[in-house]
């Protein structure tokens, strides 16, 4: 019985095999990638960031269907009053509230023209909705960030700043920033009151994200050893001239403690 069993596993598996593409079960042609439910459209990038340098600088962003449209299709979208800070004509131009996608393809493309002369320091907001009826009930959203764009001086950054670090001062303290060894740098003199100075980082490779971080072997001293703080993850605003981090600190043998604790500074002279 044994012995028949093996040989007549292989045969029913071919015969069970034959059936399912006989039946279009199992279509080897599909791309098993393709979706192919109901048509549904959405937001490539739900929350952008656009920055305009010149007296005017346009945009684009993307909307995207789940499967390759059949026939040129148009999409609409619309201004959503709630959340959007930004005025038309003022900060930002928006031609047209609709996307057109080719036949056969899953991508179609919006303009935007912001306008430098309305921005201040502050960050706009656009709040934009998919109102076709194919709108997907996800990603069906975007907040367009938009911003002026403020150059990074290294000496407007030298001054008084106010620190805002509860987890090592129930208060506000003020510290002094002056320029470091390098255009790049900034020197927290005695950050945290221990007599040890913060070098700052500052990165300002994308114009959409500029970056800060620092590292501080020795700020105080641990039982364990000599305590490392530092963050990894920080931003600055040359419009505003204010830092915000995530710091850690690392103690020898023990590890980040507290982990990702808020600091904040802010120039006041």
């Amino acid at each position: 019985m044994k012995n028949y069993i093996n040989i007549f596993k292989p045969g029913l598996v071919l015969a069970t095999a034959l059936f399912i593409a006989s039946c279009g079960i199992l279509d080897t042609d599909r791309d098993p990638a393709l979706f192919d439910g109901d048509q549904e459209v959405k937001f490539v990038n739900t929350s952008p960031t656009f920055v305009v340098e010149e007296a005017q600088e346009t945009y684009t962003f993307q909307l995207n269907t789940l499967k390759p449209v059949r026939g040129t299709q148009t999409f609409t979208f619309e201004v959503v009053a709630e959340g959007t800070t930004a005025q038309e004509g003022v900060h930002y131009q928006l031609p047209s509230t609709s996307v057109t996608i080719a036949d056969g393809e899953v991508f179609g493309e919006a303009q935007i023209t912001l306008l430098s002369a309305g921005f201040g320091a502050a960050i706009e907001t656009l709040v934009l909705r998919i109102t076709s009826p194919e709108a997907a009930s996800f990603s069906n959203v975007a907040t367009l960030n938009l911003q002026r764009f403020f150059p990074y001086v290294q000496a407007e950054f030298v001054g008084r700043y106010r620190v805002t670090y509860p987890w090592w001062e129930a208060n506000p303290y003020e510290i002094d920033m002056i320029a470091g060894a390098s255009e790049n740098q900034l020197v927290a003199v005695d950050m945290l009151g221990e007599g040890v100075d913060f070098t700052i980082t500052v990165d300002v490779s994308d114009r959409n994200n500029f970056t800060a971080s620092f590292l501080e072997t020795g700020v105080w001293t641990h039982p364990a050893g000599q305590v490392r703080v530092f963050s990894t993850a920080g931003s600055f605003s040359p419009a505003t001239y204010t830092f915000n981090f995530s710091v850690s600190q690392d103690i020898p043998g023990v590890g980040a403690f507290p982990a990702n604790q808020p600091m904040t500074l802010q120039k006041i002279d």
